[in-house]
C-alpha cells in the first residue's frame, strides 16, 4: 500500500510525496470498521493540528520553540477531542508547512491530500485484504462451543460420580 501512496502522490506532483506512504502504513489496521474510524479521526486531528500551527505560527514564526508549543497544545486538544490516533501523522505534517514556512493554502493542501492520500490507500487496501473481524468471531463462537461441551461433560462426569473430589 505505501508504495502506492506515495507514488500517486509523487505522479500529482505533491511535496514530502514519501509522508503519504508513512501515513498509509500507520493507518491500515486489522477490521474495515477500525480503519474507517482511524481514517476520519485522522483527518479531522489535521484540520486541528493546521488551525493550531496556523495561528501560533502566524502569531509567533516558524521555530522549533514554537513548534513545541504546538505540540503541547495539539496534544491536549487532541486528548479532549479523542483524536489522539492522529497525533503523529499530523505533526508530521505540519513539520511540513515549517519546512516550507508557509501556512498558506498551496502548504495546507499539500499535506491534506498527503493525509488523503495515505488514509484512502489504507482504507481503499483493507477493502481487498481480509478482515480479520470476521474469523475472530468465528473463532470465538467455536471457543464458547467448545468450552460448552467441556463444561456439560464435566458436570455430568461430576453427577455421575465419574471423578471423586475427595482428595
Amino acid at each position: 500500500g505505501a508504495p502506492i501512496a506515495m507514488t500517486i502522490a509523487h505522479q500529482i506532483g505533491l511535496r514530502n510525496y514519501l509522508a503519504a506512504g508513512v501515513i498509509t502504513i500507520l493507518s491500515i489496521q486489522s477490521t474495515r470498521r477500525q480503519s474507517v474510524e482511524l481514517a476520519a479521526k485522522r483527518v479531522i486531528s489535521s484540520i486541528v493540528a493546521f488551525i493550531i500551527a496556523g495561528v501560533l505560527f502566524n502569531l509567533f514564526g516558524f521555530s522549533e520553540v514554537i513548534f513545541g508549543l504546538f505540540i503541547l497544545i495539539f496534544i491536549t486538544v487532541s486528548s479532549k477531542l479523542n483524536l489522539l490516533e492522529g497525533v503523529v501523522a499530523s505533526s508530521v505534517l505540519v513539520t511540513h508547512l515549517m519546512a516550507d514556512k508557509s501556512t498558506g493554502i498551496n502548504s495546507i493542501s499539500n499535506a491534506l491530500s498527503l493525509m488523503a492520500i495515505g488514509v484512502g490507500t489504507a482504507l481503499f487496501m483493507n477493502l481487498y485484504m481480509p478482515s480479520v473481524e470476521e474469523r475472530l468471531i468465528k473463532d470465538k463462537k467455536e471457543i464458547e462451543k467448545i468450552m460448552n461441551e467441556i463444561l456439560l461433560e464435566m458436570s455430568v462426569a461430576l453427577k455421575e460420580h465419574y471423578i471423586s473430589l475427595n482428595l
